[in-house]
């Protein structure tokens, strides 16, 4: 058995794979494009409600370990961290 490399997954990946862009995320969640940019970008994580983060789970085509891998950790953690 060969081992297979595996992508790394972001919230860019998961557009790309799904075919969506930014626009439709934003619409489909009722959030500001300028919103999922910031998620995109790593400056924000999403706070959802369990119907968004269903609906980013069905609008990106992607299980829930994609998406959490996806976001890993809250970024003004990682500014906080030693």
């Amino acid at each position: 058995m060969g081992t297979q490399s595996k992508e790394p997954v972001d919230l860019s990946s998961l557009l790309d794979r799904a075919g969506v862009n930014l626009t439709k995320v934003a619409r489909a969640l009722g959030k500001r494009h300028a919103t999922v940019s910031d998620w995109r970008h790593g400056r924000h994580v999403p706070r959802l409600t369990p119907l968004e983060y269903q609906i980013l789970l069905d609008v990106l085509q992607c299980t829930p370990g994609e998406l959490a891998e996806a976001f890993p950790d809250d970024p003004k953690k990682q500014k906080d961290a030693p």
